[in-house]
């Protein structure tokens, strides 16, 4: 095993494998088996009711290349029976004996339908393959929807790989991920598109190669009557590289409808952008010209490969109608890289293609702006295997590698790469919940556990505007306390994790169809919003059904996902009006800072040597409506000495407390528009504790007790060891977060 590297084909020629399919399987091997480099070691098992080792272990090479074509042309179809989980076990047996060395690299890539009517099922042959440390690959041609999800689960079950199939251009690009995934080769997928041409005169597709590529391979799928100026290589030179008819082409067409595909290997290519050209001037909008291609790079050794890959958020591949498909992609060099352009799509069961965006914004799915993973939710409108592809280019030349705060660090070279992947829907539907809360609303707890749902559409009624509908019963009443109170266990109705758009518009309504509340959001929002509405329940309602109609706020919006729920209080949701308000401030000057401006909103600053007495003057305030309770906390990390001046409770020089900081505390009332001021008075160190140029800094916070979670002031002090306030220093101001950021305000309200 020259190389180290083993890969074992297992390939279903029952009855249940149409004859069609293959015929494609074994063109598609051959044409894997022409591609191969020397001293890769390859073994083929084929099965129906029973098992054969078709071709032992070959390392390839000229001469064993033809003979292992010639065995594989010599395949023809078995019996009836389908004995997939002994196939299985067989492979796994093989690729464990003792003639196979444990430090290769092994890999078992089967293709079949996945059923299996005689032998072993395929869980029970399955558990062997994880513990062998061999990687798993599955191409599945379906017969039927359980026998596929079967190679799904042995796959992922293995942490392999499933691919669902159609026809040899499908299971050629499979084969070809799967061999640069188990190669020590360094391959990595540069480019790769389809375009359905409608006019002439040329279809051109550019890619970027660098200095790390020590040769191209590519593929090019061709629907047409070729020619010999078809298709046109040409590198940044601009001198073209022709394919040849004879020696580059292979008809993998069938009568009527010809297929030509194109394969050119190029060594040592130049680092530059590259063009591909290819004839489509007999395209129109009757007979369009199809094309499909694939361009990957084989790296040079210890040179970084910039592999790209994507992948489902949560790492499953099978996704449950209507919960969201949430998709990340990325492209890794020696860390992730950002900045770079990013095309994707999705290609449903029937076909049809849509665009994906990805994006690295930090706004939900995306979970942080500009650290190179590209994230996005996914549009499905039927059940069955999507193919998802993401091409990602440098082709701005902007970029790089993240580095904190700063720019980013410049890749300074092209760099163009894809990643495909699939994923699976099942239990689609053309609406998700009844339209009519009178018919058969779906049902929500009232214990916060969220819902799914999409505001789907039907493109064969484009009128038809869906409305999501809920029910759920209230055990207990809810905001009915007396007004300024609080009672955690009211019930708030939420939507959230929106995607694809989705801005929600909330109906509640009893049982006697009046309508009790309406809610929106007063702002365009993005993922990363969500709607919070408190919901008032009478002593009468307890016990009683209540109705949430759900739309899209836009009525000419074409789709949205969410999740809903209904449940006592959790942080986050809007505060609610307890009638209380505080407010910080200063009664003397803040002090300047040394452009001679005032320092920034909630911060004061003063200047001392060693020794000095230095004293901040505040005042808090209740804005409030009623008697509130208030802690007063003041911390200082820099370890002077520090007391509260007239505020109720002894003065001290505060506690040590786990993180280091000093901290004094009192507890204080203030009646309604009231006021308490109080002095922060600290002693400048001696030296050699502190040196000119240190700095003291405390932090006070008034923290209502009514309404602790949501209300509270802040302000910091700040003491420089110097004559005066130095030049050259920068205030940043203290930035307070509140639990219900303010919005832009729109007219949408009046527009109802």
């Amino acid at each position: 095993m020259p190389n180290g590297i083993v890969r074992l084909y297992v390939l279903d020629v029952s009855g249940a494998m149409a004859a069609e399919h293959l015929q494609q399987a074994k063109a598609a091997l051959k044409h894997r088996v022409d591609h191969m480099p020397d001293g890769d070691t390859l073994g083929l098992i084929t099965f129906s009711s029973g098992v054969t080792v078709t071709q032992p272990f070959i390392a390839l090479d000229v001469d064993h290349r033809e003979a292992l074509k010639a065995t594989i042309d010599g395949i023809a179809l078995g019996d009836a029976g389908v004995a997939t989980g002994d196939a299985l076990d067989h492979a796994v047996a093989m690729l464990t004996a003792a003639d196979v060395p444990t430090g290769v690299y092994k890999s078992l890539h089967i293709i079949g339908t996945g059923e299996t009517t005689t032998g072993q099922t395929l869980p029970t042959a399955g558990r062997s393959v994880d513990a062998t440390y061999v990687d798993l690959y599955a191409f599945h041609y379906e017969t039927s929807p359980d026998a596929g999800h079967a190679l799904r689960e042995l796959a992922e079950s293995n942490h392999g790989v499933y691919t669902k199939v159609t026809n040899q251009t499908e299971l050629a690009s499979a084969l070809k991920a799967a061999e640069a995934a188990t190669s020590f080769h360094g391959i990595v997928g540069l480019k790769t598109d389809y375009q359905s041409i409608t006019s002439g005169p040329a279809f051109t597709a550019t890619f970027g190669v660098n200095e790390s590529l020590a040769a191209l391979n590519l593929l090019v799928g061709y629907w047409g009557e070729m020619g010999t100026d078809t298709l046109l290589l040409e590198p940044p030179s601009g001198e073209s590289l022709a394919f040849d008819l004879e020696e580059d082409c292979e008809d993998w067409g069938e009568p009527g409808d010809p297929l030509a595909v194109f394969t050119l290997a190029v060594e040592d290519p130049a680092p530059g952008t590259w063009l591909l050209w290819v004839d489509t001037q007999d395209a129109s909008e009757a007979a369009p010209t199809d094309v499909t291609y694939w361009v990957d790079g084989v790296s040079e050794p210890d040179a970084l490969r910039f592999p790209a890959y994507v992948t489902q958020a949560d790492g499953e591949s099978l996704v449950q109608y209507p919960e969201p498909m949430v998709l990340s992609a990325a492209v890794m060099g020696a860390h992730r890289v950002a900045g770079l352009g990013v095309t994707a799509t999705v290609e449903a069961p029937n076909g049809e293609y849509d665009l994906l965006p990805l994006r690295d914004d930090g706004i939900v799915p995306d979970e942080t702006a500009d650290d190179g993973l590209y994230s996005g939710y996914v549009d499905y409108w039927t059940s069955g295997e999507y193919l998802v592809t993401v091409n990602f280019t440098n082709e701005s030349g902007e970029a790089g590698y993240p580095n904190g705060d700063d720019p980013l660090e410049p890749l300074g070279h092209p760099l163009d790469r894809y990643a495909e992947m699939q994923f699976s829907v099942v239990d689609w539907q053309p609406d998700d919940h009844d339209d009519d809360y009178t018919a058969a609303p779906t049902v929500l707890t009232t214990d916060n556990a969220g819902v799914p749902g999409r505001i789907d559409y039907d493109t064969d009624d484009p009128g038809w505007i869906d409305v999501d509908t809920f029910v759920f019963t209230p055990t207990q009443t809810s905001r009915v306390g007396p007004p300024g109170t609080f009672d955690p266990e009211d019930l708030t109705l939420r939507v959230y994790q929106l995607g694809l758009g989705m801005d929600p518009d909330v109906y509640v309504y009893d049982q006697d169809g009046d309508l009790l509340q309406v809610a929106c959001l007063d702002f365009v929002p993005d993922s990363c919003d969500y709607l919070a509405t408190p919901i008032t329940i009478t002593a009468e309602m307890v016990g009683e059904p209540l109705y949430v109609e759900l739309r899209h706020w836009d009525p000419d919006a074409v789709m949205g996902t969410y999740r809903i729920n209904v449940g006592p209080y959790r942080h986050g949701d809007p505060a609610p009006d307890l009638g209380v308000g505080l407010a910080m401030g200063s009664t003397t000057s803040l002090g300047q800072s040394p452009d001679g401006d005032e320092p920034p909103e909630g911060m004061m600053v003063r200047a001392g040597l060693p020794g000095d007495v230095i004293t901040f003057t505040h005042v808090i305030t209740n804005t409030g409506v009623r008697s509130d309770q208030v802690l007063v906390d003041v911390r200082t990390s820099s370890g002077w000495t520090f007391e509260l001046l007239d505020l109720p409770g002894a003065s001290g020089e505060g506690s040590m407390v786990a993180d280091g900081s000093s901290v004094v505390t009192r507890t204080i009332e203030i009646e309604p528009q009231g006021q308490v001021n109080f002095v922060l008075s600290t002693t400048v160190p001696a030296s050699p504790t502190v040196q000119l140029g240190d700095e003291g800094t405390f932090v006070i916070v008034a923290t209502s007790q009514t309404a602790a979670q949501w209300e509270h002031a802040m302000f910091r002090d700040l003491v420089w060891v110097a004559e005066t306030a130095p030049a050259g220093r920068m205030y940043l101001p203290m930035v307070t977060r509140q639990a219900e950021a303010s919005r832009p305000s729109t007219d949408r309200w009046s527009s109802r």
